[in-house]
């Protein structure tokens, strides 16, 4: 199938069927072809790499570390909330235009403090920019945290440290580091 042919069978659907298609695994164009969103694409990805089911998502690692605490799974779950906050918002709700797509997914999907989206952008931060567990950006300081990555489940997935991290490596103490849940 051309690139052409695929892009005028995009151009015939409704916006409520773009939307599926996008949430949606896997669509057969013809015999030759199967497509999928990257939204799709990186849960699969994501699911994989934390020992999920890839088509529903249940934990198979029934939260025994081996895979649910797998940074490269955690990354892609973030970079799926990055996604949403691009593409989704509720109908009736105010727009964070000042707010990072991940902070806004977390924002109007979730009931996180401001100060947890923070922490968790932070994290996204960190992995992405360093694969790393600090964050340090002077610029705001709400998102300097140091991570204790837990690999089983918590009650919190965020728990905020006692006193915020300054940012520098020579600092970092147990009651300024930021403690979240990967599974």
């Amino acid at each position: 199938m051309s690139f052409e042919k695929l892009n005028n069978y995009f151009n015939i659907y409704s916006e409520h069927e773009i939307i599926s298609f996008h949430l949606n695994m896997l669509h057969q164009l013809d015999e030759n072809i199967i497509i999928f969103s990257s939204l799709t694409a990186a849960l699969r990805d994501a699911r994989q790499n934390t020992g999920r089911n890839l088509e529903t998502g249940e934990d198979l690692d029934s939260n025994k570390n081996e895979k649910s605490g797998n940074w490269l799974g955690a990354i892609g779950y973030l970079i799926i909330l990055d996604q949403i906050g691009k593409c989704y918002k509720p109908k009736k709700s105010i727009q964070y235009k000042d707010l990072s797509p991940i902070q806004r997914s977390l924002k109007y999907f979730t009931h996180h403090s401001d100060l947890e989206i923070n922490a968790i952008y932070a994290l996204r931060n960190g992995f992405a920019h360093d694969y790393s567990t600090s964050n340090s950006n002077a610029k705001y300081v709400s998102y300097q945290h140091q991570f204790t990555l837990l690999g089983f489940r918590s009650r919190k997935i965020v728990r905020l440290p006692q006193k915020q991290w300054n940012g520098f490596s020579d600092n970092k103490t147990k009651e300024n580091m930021t403690i979240i849940s990967l599974p």
